[in-house]
């Protein structure tokens, strides 16, 4: 009996079960969503726009309510590409304006989302927001969504695609698409105000200024530091026609500034370059942004099994903030335990991933300030044509750092580059006396069994174990490096140190993203 009332209320929809809701093109979407129950399904018509600014309110109880497309789950692309093409199988909520497509009001909670579009065309804001920055008790902080083969497309400009500060928050096997804006920085996800966890798997992500992001702002909710995050077979991406644009700020293809327990693997991050920063596709730099987030930190990360490309810089490491305001640094918690680990770094180039107007990048893999404890550096294969130092050091010793079974390069043209380099004091051993210096309670740095291409052995006298290949020699043994094959070959004497990636543990390519992965071997294909 409520289902046929609510289909008299609404004049449109056809009642078709006790918890499903037909709601067909032309229907109330608003007055569906504001009737259904806990545990209700919400099934719109595949093909229909719903236009508007839609909210979910907080419903009693905990089973999930779903709003869906009428398409079935058989027939719906199994493949994380979705795109504008897949419009006839999607149901789509649009928004017109600057207000988000679908956002949330209050402690909503338990919701699904399955097989719908939700489009922009020139907004200034998010498209899809979940909960907001002012929400300052986890008691009404918004929980439990599940995005599922959804699409997130922008036509003209938005400031974000998914702004996730809620509790739980699922995506998998979906598209975010044309997100950017001229003049602010824009994001394909974000939270700084979430609690986690977050799970975002198998998805399309084409990056505006930066791709997912992590903190940014002091979070309301006193000691928060959005936490079990996995983030893993994502294509993260950008369309190079922004390179020849400008206006757009690109910054990065991943960013944490206030995150603890993260596990970032099995991912592709492909084209950075120079314009709103210097061209690092990964930064992880503790930021509180403010001196009202003491607590704000970077603890427990693993970036493991990715590939990184097409990029002018790699990895910016910052163990704490130190941005000031009034003359006083912004109080901050040290970075611990950061594993980057197993990762093909490749086309790190300085002067293809300059920026529009011309200027080169750096080329450095990773940059180290701040003194991150135990910072663990390892199985890495980094290769570019141009690329610039290994590393570059700089601030306080770094404590417990490793640096080992790595295969890095240093070529010295048509630029001058210095390996593995300290600020203001040089490569190699003044380097490592200086930021490797011991530091009371943390074990030793090491800088070991590494594979240091090009390198002077006799700038390295300190941290033995390492092996001084020319960067010709280290290219004949790889199994094809023009067409992007990183294994060694059988005969290789590097096989023996065990050094840069392990290809049977890499993740090739994201299983849902065309091309498809390639089946054995480490063929990459640009």
């Amino acid at each position: 009996m409520r289902r046929a009332a609510v289909a008299l209320a609404l004049g449109l929809l056809a009642a078709v079960a006790e918890a499903q809701t037909r709601v067909p093109a032309g229907a109330n979407l608003q007055a569906a969503i504001n009737a259904a129950q806990p545990g209700d399904v919400l099934e719109l018509a595949a093909g229909a726009t719903f236009a508007g600014n839609f909210t979910l309110p907080a419903k009693p109880g905990s089973a999930p309510i779903t709003i869906r497309t009428s398409t079935p789950d058989s027939t719906l692309p199994a493949s994380s590409e979705l795109d504008a093409g897949d419009g006839p199988l999607l149901a789509t909520l649009r928004t017109a304006n600057s207000t988000p497509a679908l956002r949330t009001v209050g402690a909503a909670s338990h919701w699904r989302f399955i097989g719908l579009q939700f489009a922009a065309g020139a907004s200034q804001a998010a498209v899809v927001q979940l909960g907001d920055g002012a929400i300052a008790d986890l008691a009404a902080m918004p929980r439990d969504f599940v995005f599922d083969r959804v699409l997130i497309q922008v036509d003209v400009s938005a400031r974000n695609g998914l702004e996730m500060n809620a509790a739980d928050v699922t995506v998998r096997r979906s598209a975010v698409r044309g997100v950017k804006l001229t003049g602010v920085e824009s994001h394909t996800m974000i939270t700084w105000n979430g609690p986690g966890p977050f799970l975002v798997e198998d998805n399309y992500l084409e990056a505006g200024s930066c791709g997912f992001f992590v903190g940014g702002a002091a979070p309301a909710v006193p000691g928060l530091v959005p936490s079990d995050i996995t983030f893993r077979r994502n294509f993260v991406t950008r369309p190079l026609a922004l390179k020849t644009q400008t206006g757009y700020g690109i910054k990065n293809l991943f960013e944490l500034k206030n995150a603890r327990r993260a596990r970032v693997y099995g991912n592709t991050f492909e084209r950075n370059w120079v314009d709103g920063q210097h061209g690092y596709a990964i930064v992880l730099t503790v930021r509180a942004n403010s001196h009202s987030a003491p607590w704000t930190t970077i603890q427990d990360v693993v970036f493991e099994n990715n590939i990184v490309r097409h990029t002018g810089m790699g990895f910016n490491i910052l163990g704490l903030d130190n941005q000031t305001s009034g003359g006083v640094v912004y109080p901050s918690t040290p970075m611990d335990g950061v594993t980057i680990r197993n990762n093909l770094i490749y086309d790190l180039d300085r002067i293809k991933w300059g920026s529009p107007a011309g200027a080169t990048a750096g080329g450095v893999f990773m940059q180290i300030d701040g003194a991150p404890r135990n910072l663990h550096v390892e199985n890495n294969t980094v290769v570019g044509q141009v690329t610039g130092n290994i590393l570059n050091l700089s601030g306080s010793p770094i404590p417990g750092f490793r640096f080992r079974r790595n295969i890095v390069q240093k070529l010295m043209t048509p630029y001058q580059t210095y390996g593995l380099n300290g600020n203001a004091v040089g490569e190699g051993d003044p380097a490592f006396t200086r930021y490797l210096a011991p530091v009371a309670g943390y074990p030793a740095s090491v800088v070991t069994e590494n594979v240091l291409a090009g390198c002077t052995p006799s700038l390295y006298a300190s941290q033995p174990g390492n092996v001084f290949p020319t960067v010709a020699a280290l290219m004949a043994d790889f199994v094809d490096p023009a067409s992007g094959n990183y294994r060694l070959v059988a005969t290789s004497p590097l096989r023996a140190l065990a050094a840069g990636i392990d290809p049977d543990a890499l993740e090739l390519e994201p299983a849902l993203v065309r091309p498809a992965r390639a089946p054995t071997g480490l063929r990459l294909v640009p």
